[in-house]
């Protein structure tokens, strides 16, 4: 125990000096921009030379091989940060490619999460940036959103649960494996409402969102009495098979996608549980500077270490606006950095060295992404600058190899390891140049990243589409969300001029408390950092509120929803409702909500074998949903032009081909038509 102490002590007193670091001049920023540009270009060259239409490269061996499911995932998975770079005419060949060649009628076993956020998010993201006018493709039909909704159905039959909590794993022909395991991580539950919801409401089909909602309000009910959620579930039982809670692996893109799809879709549904498990989180997971696990019920200690995956923690506190504990875990996570030159999978905080087996670093982005978004919210401070330095400097020194970037196998040895991650492109990369690219066109647009930092653009189209169960503020939600949640949500997050769900809380807000702390934390940042302005009256929030009942703000401050909320009545259409008595609690509730819960297991059940048939009578083009539900918005010939697109015919068709390797030879015969432009012409961009 002296030794944790002597350690957090020691983070506690470097985290607490104000660095006062010359500035970066602009000389400097444009050769560190350049630098990550020539990082991207080695690593996507070099895939598409010797591993592509693979998924990914091994950068030692200089040759592919699959591993998520053959979707050419580097490709995929690098098209957006083909458009972040300025590359506009790489990204249109390639988004031709993938619409021409990429399949998905597979008889092959994927993972549901990777999938969503890999697969489901860049082929979305690529869609929503060429409808919003910020990508370039001729001709463009809407391909892609057909493509998502294919790939979306396949993956549907995974949510067919008693918890609504999905399978780890489905089968893209022929849904959820037998035998498949019945336990999943929190993780894996739950991120995917931001992708379900967009596909959702582009197709006007609700049933993605529906069980993209009830997979996380099936993990909120199994909540500890602290607020917190274990590491995995058992998804029939509800029974917590890990019951350690933290913030980093298993579980931290729960915490993310309850944040972002509140922000995105204007949800108090996401950003009530948000609020209180963050709140749970700073609660009883902190020490010091650091994060460790607790059991979820006692909250006793059960793993004191650093895990990489935690590192995203600070990002998504800026994004909150709790920007003071941002800087400071920050500033502990970049000692990590700093002490090893990257990053371990775990770090002991009792013997300060890796743990074992968890030595190594696989090009992981979270360090990069919060240093991205504390960049962004202090575009004054130059140290975020100097700290994304250190992880170039690090990586070219140690990784660069003949075909790539490789993974570290050891941080104390930096031994490499034959791995390149798609996500090294996808995210790493990404964060890395916009931190360094400070005009980058994407700093003038309001945009949320997925978990693989696939980008997806706001628009008031997301939070005006009607939904069976998009529920309207409450006046009573506001006032009671923790107090810090409120200060931090009106005052401090980098989303509130945009956000209209904390325009909405904004005023609800009449405690003179709320200004004065807001004041309070702008006059810190501003003696911290005596660049920075400070605010002006004109920028604070009007402080107006409304009281809830006692009872209400009561049971709202023990983290359930309130009893009106439509959160415990979506249906997969409007028609699908009961009487408005009916779902109203009394003396037999427990009996009616069990009716309730039976009826809708009944309805994803019909809409699961509907699917099923719906593939096996035609494909895509013939899908409707049962029970009078709404058509898909996609105009059959979208599908059609799809089919037909490209030299073979189409790798992207609504019927399965004769034999599987009609599909292997599609990808084969077209990669080597597909060359990317060389080097020569992005130096340019």
């Amino acid at each position: 125990m002296a030794s944790l102490c002597w350690g957090v002590l020691l983070l506690a007193v470097l985290s607490s000096v104000t660095c006062d670091v010359p500035p970066i001049d602009d000389r400097r920023l444009s050769e560190l921009k350049n630098e990550v540009k020539d990082m991207f270009y080695h690593s996507y060259e070099n895939y598409m030379r010797h591993a592509f239409p693979a998924d990914e490269i091994k950068p030692l061996s200089c040759v592919g091989h699959e591993t998520w499911g053959s979707y050419s995932l580097t490709l995929l998975d690098s098209l957006d940060t083909l458009l972040v770079l300025g590359n506009f005419s790489e990204f249109e060949r390639a988004v031709r490619w993938i619409v021409h060649h990429m399949n998905f009628d597979k008889d092959i076993n994927v993972s549901v999460f990777e999938t969503n956020i890999r697969v489901l998010g860049g082929l979305l993201s690529a869609h929503t940036l060429i409808k919003a006018g910020l990508a370039r493709y001729d001709g463009y039909r809407d391909e892609l959103l057909a493509m998502s909704l294919d790939l979306g159905l396949r993956l549907l039959p995974a949510f067919d649960t008693p918890t609504g909590i999905p399978y780890g794993t489905v089968n893209l022909r022929h849904g959820v494996p037998k035998g498949e395991s019945q336990v999943t991580c929190t993780s894996g539950g739950g991120t995917f409402s931001l992708e379900f919801g967009i596909l959702s409401r582009l197709t006007g089909m609700p049933v993605f969102e529906f069980v993209a909602k009830r997979a996380v309000k099936g993990l909120w009910e199994r909540r500890s009495p602290l607020n917190l959620l274990g590491n995995h579930i058992n998804i029939f039982t509800g029974e917590w098979t890990y019951r350690d809670a933290g913030i980093g692996h298993g579980i931290d893109s729960f915490y993310e996608y309850l944040f972002k799809a509140a922000v995105f879709f204007n949800d108090v549904d996401y950003l009530f549980i948000f609020a209180h498990a963050y709140d749970a989180a700073m609660r009883t997971l902190k020490r010091g500077e650091q994060y460790v696990e607790v059991d979820l019920v006692s909250g006793h200690e059960t793993l004191v270490t650093f895990n990489n995956l935690a590192a995203f923690w600070p990002g998504l506190q800026v994004m909150y606006g709790d920007v003071i504990n941002a800087t400071l875990s920050a500033r502990a996570f970049h000692l990590v950095w700093r002490q090893w030159g990257f990053t371990p999978e775990m770090l002991n905080l009792y013997t300060g060295r890796p743990a074992d087996n968890q030595k190594g670093y696989p090009l992981r982005p979270e360090l990069a992404e919060s240093i991205y978004y504390l960049s962004y919210a202090f575009r004054d401070d130059p140290q975020w600058l100097y700290w994304a330095q250190d992880i170039v400097r690090s990586i070219n020194t140690h990784c660069r190899t003949e075909c790539g970037y490789a993974a570290i196998q050891n941080v104390e040895t930096k031994s490499l390891e034959d791995r390149m991650d798609s996500f090294w492109l996808a995210e790493t990369v990404k964060y890395l140049y916009l931190t360094f690219d400070r005009d980058n066109w994407l700093h003038k647009t309001n945009v949320v990243f997925n978990t693989e930092a696939h980008i997806f653009p706001m628009s008031k189209f997301y939070i005006g589409t009607p939904s069976a169960f998009n529920v309207t503020m409450p006046p009573l939600v506001c006032p009671a969300l923790p107090y810090d949640a409120v200060r931090r949500m009106t005052a401090m997050s980098i989303f509130s001029p945009h956000a209209p769900v904390f325009q909405q809380c904004s005023k609800h807000l009449r405690d003179p408390r709320v200004v004065a702390e807001a004041d309070r934390v702008r006059g810190l940042l501003a003696a911290a950092r005596p660049q920075q302005q400070q605010s002006t009256p004109d920028q604070q929030q009007p402080p107006v509120a409304d009281v809830a009942p006692a009872a209400e703000q009561q049971q709202l401050h023990e983290g359930r929803l309130p009893e009106q909320s439509q959160w415990h009545q979506p249906e997969l259409d409007q028609q699908q409702q009961q009487p408005e008595q009916d779902l109203q609690p009394g003396a037999d509730d427990g009996r009616q909500q069990a009716a309730l819960d039976e009826q809708k297991r009944q309805l994803l059940q019909q809409l699961v074998d509907h699917v099923r048939t719906a593939f096996n009578d035609g494909g895509l083009a013939q899908f409707t949903l049962p029970q009078g539900g709404s058509r898909a918005t996609l105009d059959p010939a979208v599908v059609a032009a799809a089919r037909d697109a490209g030299p073979q015919g189409a790798a992207f068709d609504t019927h399965r081909p004769s034999a599987p390797h009609q599909v292997a030879d599609v990808r084969e015969s077209s990669a080597a038509a597909f060359v990317p432009e060389s080097h020569a012409t992005h130096a340019g961009l």
